[in-house]
């Protein structure tokens, strides 16, 4: 087998359309973007990198000592932000996996984050992406639903079928971490947005709609938080404190 050598980046842009300058909102002493790149960098696994659209957001990294890279404002997603930033960081190619955690978890549990790689043991597995039972609690469109293959119960990964923010059986659903094999995030990146992917805003499914084979690992009821409103950012805030 091909040796895994990853790489954690951090997809971060200012103007977020529901929550305008979301990396520099303040948790406690340190912007949001600060919060995510410590989780990261906690988990030990891989150099963690901050890709970003603008300076205030590399200044807070690089204040902290870590490392930013800029990349164009203009990107569809986060991971066509990072298909740019990793040629940017590493022109030679050394890293053979990248793992984007999305900007706006500024809390997860960092011991879990290495699990995300191994299912690419697995010659056929392309993506990966963190999935744990469904929080009755939890409702509305940050909820997205995951699909499986089958049943993962005793399993530690399966394929993911489908995913959507709107209304099916399902008792699983996604969180905002994935991972690819680095060749695969460049096609990724050149490939043009699918009637799908815009539809559900859920990036996976232009992967999906081209055949690719994406691995959910599933979790337990570890605690994610994602911050995509202004009562998310409040309740980051509660937890923190």
């Amino acid at each position: 087998m091909s040796p895994i050598r990853p790489i954690i980046m951090i997809p971060s842009r200012m103007n977020s359309v529901r929550l305008p300058h979301k990396p520099m909102a303040m948790i406690g002493t340190e912007p949001m973007i600060v919060h995510v790149w410590r989780r990261a960098c906690e988990a030990d696994i891989a150099p963690v990198v901050v890709a970003c659209d603008h300076e205030d957001i590399a200044d807070a990294i690089t204040a902290v000592g870590g490392r930013a890279v800029m990349t164009q404002k203009e990107h569809a997603t986060g991971s066509d932000r990072l298909a740019q930033a990793v040629d940017r960081f590493d022109p030679e190619g050394y890293y053979t996996h990248v793992i984007n955690v999305q900007g706006d978890l500024p809390y997860f549990p960092s011991s879990v984050l290495g699990s995300i790689v191994q299912p690419f043991s697995m010659p056929c597995v392309d993506m990966t992406t963190f999935v744990q039972p469904k929080d009755p609690s939890v409702t509305g469109s940050v909820h997205v639903r995951v699909q499986m293959m089958q049943d993962p119960a005793g399993q530690s990964w399966i394929q993911c079928v489908d995913f959507t923010r709107h209304d099916w059986t399902s008792e699983y659903t996604h969180l905002g971490v994935y991972a690819f094999r680095r060749s695969v995030l460049k096609q990724f990146s050149q490939w043009p947005q699918t009637p799908r992917e815009l539809k559900e805003s859920l990036e996976q499914l232009r992967m999906m709609d081209r055949n690719i084979t994406i691995a959910g690992v599933l979790l337990g009821k570890e605690i994610f938080i994602s911050v995509d409103t202004l009562a998310d950012l409040e309740r980051a805030r509660a937890y923190v404190a």
